[in-house]
Order: C-alpha cells, then sequence, then structure tokens
C-alpha cells in the first residue's frame, strides 16, 4: 500500500495516548469507546477458541466470559486508570492491548494444564506462537469488519446503499440476483472497482486510525489487512 494518500492522518504520534492519558471527558470516553468496539470482539474470539475448547461440558465458561467482559469494563470505567501503566516509549498502543490479551490467554491456559494435567494431552494446549496469530488476525477481522461498516455508512449517505450491496453479492461468491445478472460485465468490473478503491483507500484508514497511535502503525494496520483481503476470493463480514 502507498505511503502518500488523501486522508488527512494525523502528524502527530502522541495524539491517542494524549487523550487516553489525559483528564476524563467526553472526547476520551468517545476514544476509549472505539478502542473497546474493535478489541473486545478479539477477546471473545480468542477466549472462544483457545479456552472454551478445553471448557468440558460448559466448565470453564462462566470464567471465560467473566474474563472477555472484566477487561472491556476496565478499559471503559475511567477510574480505574486501564491506559494509566502503557509506556509509548516501550511500544505501540494497539500491540500492548494484545499483549494484555495474550496474557490473559496464558494464565488460563498454564491454570488449565494445573487442573487437567493427568487428563489432558499436552500437545492439545495452544502454543503461545498460535495464540500470537489468533490474536493478530482476530484483530485484523475486526478492523475490516469496521472498514465495511463504515463503507456501507457511506454510501448510505450518498443514497446509493443498492451499488455496496451489489458489490458485497459479486465477492461473496453467492448465486447472481437478476438485477445483479442484468448488469453487464463491464458494469459489474466497474462497480466492483469503485467499491475497492473506497475501502481500501478511505475506510480501512479511518478504521485504523481507531486503534492507532501513530500515522506509521495506520499504514501498516491498514496495508496488512488490505493484503489479507485481497488475497481473498471472496469477502464477507466475517473475513
Amino acid at each position: 500500500m502507498s505511503s502518500t494518500h488523501s486522508l488527512d492522518i494525523p502528524e502527530t504520534t502522541r495524539t491517542t495516548v494524549d487523550i487516553l492519558l489525559g483528564p476524563e471527558n467526553v472526547r476520551r470516553q468517545a476514544r476509549v469507546a472505539e478502542i473497546a468496539a474493535v478489541y473486545q470482539p478479539v477477546l471473545k474470539g480468542v477466549a472462544a477458541f483457545f479456552m472454551l475448547k478445553h471448557a468440558d461440558n460448559g466448565e470453564g465458561l462462566s470464567e471465560v466470559e467473566d474474563l472477555a467482559g472484566n477487561e472491556v469494563l476496565l478499559m471503559l470505567d475511567p477510574g480505574c486508570g486501564y491506559f494509566s501503566t502503557y509506556d509509548p516509549t516501550r511500544g505501540r498502543l494497539r500491540h500492548w492491548i494484545k499483549s494484555r490479551i495474550r496474557r490473559h490467554v496464558l494464565d488460563y491456559r498454564r491454570k488449565r494444564r494445573r487442573v487437567v494435567a493427568s487428563e489432558l494431552d499436552e500437545e492439545k494446549l495452544p502454543a503461545e506462537a498460535q495464540i500470537d496469530q489468533c490474536i493478530d488476525e482476530l484483530e485484523m477481522n475486526e478492523v475490516f469488519r469496521l472498514a465495511m461498516h463504515l463503507t456501507a455508512e457511506h454510501y448510505a449517505e450518498k443514497g446509493q446503499s443498492e451499488r455496496f450491496e451489489i458489490y458485497k453479492e459479486l465477492k461473496s461468491g453467492a448465486p447472481r440476483s437478476p438485477s445483479v445478472q442484468a448488469m453487464s460485465e463491464w458494469e459489474m468490473r466497474s462497480l466492483k472497482s469503485e467499491v475497492a478503491s473506497y475501502i481500501r483507500q478511505q475506510a480501512l484508514w479511518q478504521a485504523a486510525l481507531r486503534v492507532s497511535d501513530s500515522p506509521e502503525d495506520v499504514y501498516e494496520l491498514a496495508g496488512a489487512v488490505w493484503d489479507r483481503a485481497r488475497n481473498r476470493k471472496t469477502l464477507d463480514l466475517d473475513f
């Protein structure tokens, strides 16, 4: 992805950090809510994939749900100082958040190993590299999902929601509806190119801005999500 872009990305690398570590106000509440909206599904997803996989007959289900819920509640609670331990000199904000998620999973993994050591094959426990990969993939899923939502809003505001719906149908691989069958190949290619360009050049950047604390991180995250998306023959909200 090109490093030049029309979207106005804040030049300061501390904009997000200053807001999160600053006084409680409406702007900060909105910023934290945007971050939580991305990482709550990530936490729930990794919990479901690794933790519930080893919970027999629902055992541990409430613990996993509490884990996911409590982390987000802490993030949203202005009184708990969730972001106060984040040191921007030691890494990017989203990597710090993912490290917290990773630590929760590893703690549960160690606890689960002790509880079922005599019953559970060690090889069935997830490796740390698997956990990292799962968290990264879930993060990209949510950024892409947000970009698709922003694209839908954009076309709705233009009164052209049907164009976005046709794009999703064309990319889904599903049988084509009569309205799509009536389009020429040129019209379909043109529409796909138009919507894909908006997703790549606008929506993904806006989505990445929600969780990034520097222009460089916006470029890196948006580029990684787009590269993953374009390598797929079909796209849907499950990514």
